[in-house]
């Protein structure tokens, strides 16, 4: 299964998991308006579906 990361935190608060606050945007200005509402410090994460990142056993 391949989720981007705000997808999989759906999936994870609707189990009853808590989850850090976040917001999907997708352009610099609807960044910023996130950031603001939040109100506190954030980080901005790109999320991209990509493979290669598992580990190879010989």
């Amino acid at each position: 299964m391949r989720l981007y990361e705000c997808e999989g935190k759906e999936i994870v608060k609707k189990c009853g998991i808590a989850v850090p606050q976040g917001t999907l945007v997708r352009a610099g200005e609807k960044a910023r308006q996130a950031a603001i509402k939040i109100g506190k410090e954030v980080v901005i994460k790109s999320q991209i579906l990509t493979g290669g990142r598992e580990k190879l056993v010989e």
